[in-house]
């Protein structure tokens, strides 16, 4: 099976473990098929419901990066995901059943969904499969079959973004597809080594915050006493305010076991900066520190 083609930078696997990958996929082309944690995200609540803002799209087809081909000859990407490369074939194929399994090829985008400046639709999808409501972005995430990636905060995050979270934690869990493959565990704060080797790449990243540094044009969040040397997280004050509101203050964050995620880039030490206070969120105790 040919490799989809991605982004510059993301993680590369090897073919052997991209096989076992791809075979574990087996057991989520259909609703309610999922092993383990996973089969709770199957499913949502009922027949799909539009809001005024709303719009059906038919779909002709999956294209090989997993991609929604309508058919208006329109391309659309599933919003708010990453897809490691090891998993974008087993995606197609999720989705080629997912969408067999509906009563209609088509999807419900939320809002009728955002273009790019390449024309291509960013939608958060939802698909009627025998009367039930499914969330495309929450099956595939409790599945382990992409990452949540927020994207950057120029409108309030998805009513979905807590599901999306529990879906991904899940599959986490269950250590299903993506989350089988060590290369794609969150990486300790405490290592910013290997942290900055992943530089222009998207990773997840969990540690305690050491301290908050918290200025007018700036907020930094330190993972250790040598800012030069050690993990920092960046947020630049329109992105700091909308993280305040969310309820992550200083005085909270500050000793904390947080998860955070985004393209690293080198500051000295390796360097996160929030282009989405969604990218920011208190881990779960026992995660890893």
């Amino acid at each position: 099976m040919a490799t989809a083609r991605v982004a510059a930078g993301r993680a590369t696997v090897p073919a052997a473990v991209e096989a076992t990958l791809l075979a574990s996929l087996v057991w989520g082309l259909l609703p309610g098929l999922a092993p383990g944690g996973a089969s709770a995200w199957a499913a949502g609540g009922g027949v799909c419901r539009p809001a005024p803002d709303d719009v059906w799209f038919p779909v002709a087809s999956v294209t090989t990066q997993g991609r929604l081909l309508l058919a208006s000859g329109d391309v659309a990407r599933l919003a708010w995901l990453d897809t490691p490369e090891a998993v974008a074939p087993g995606r197609k194929a999720a989705l080629d059943g997912l969408l067999g399994g509906a009563a209609a090829p088509e999807i419900r985008a939320r809002n009728g969904g955002a273009r790019d400046r390449w024309g291509v639709l960013g939608v958060v999808a939802d698909v009627d499969v025998k009367g039930q409501c499914v969330n495309v972005q929450t099956w595939l995430l409790g599945r382990g079959l992409a990452r949540l990636r927020p994207e950057a905060a120029n409108e309030p995050a998805p009513a979905d973004l807590q599901a999306w979270r529990d879906a991904e934690k899940a599959a986490e869990t269950a250590k299903l597809a993506l989350w089988s493959e060590p290369a794609y565990a969150p990486l300790p704060a405490t290592q910013p080594g290997a942290i900055l080797r992943q530089e222009g790449r998207f990773v997840i990243v969990e540690g305690q915050v050491v301290s908050v540094n918290e200025q007018t044009g700036q907020t930094w969040l330190n993972f250790g006493s040598r800012w030069s040397e050690d993990m920092t997280v960046s947020a630049p004050a329109r992105i700091w305010r909308m993280v305040k509101r969310s309820g992550l203050t200083a005085a909270r964050l500050q000793g904390g076991l947080v998860r955070v995620r985004g393209i690293v880039e080198s500051r000295g030490g390796p360097m996160i900066e929030l282009a989405s206070p969604a990218e920011l969120e208190v881990a779960e105790t026992g995660s890893r520190p």
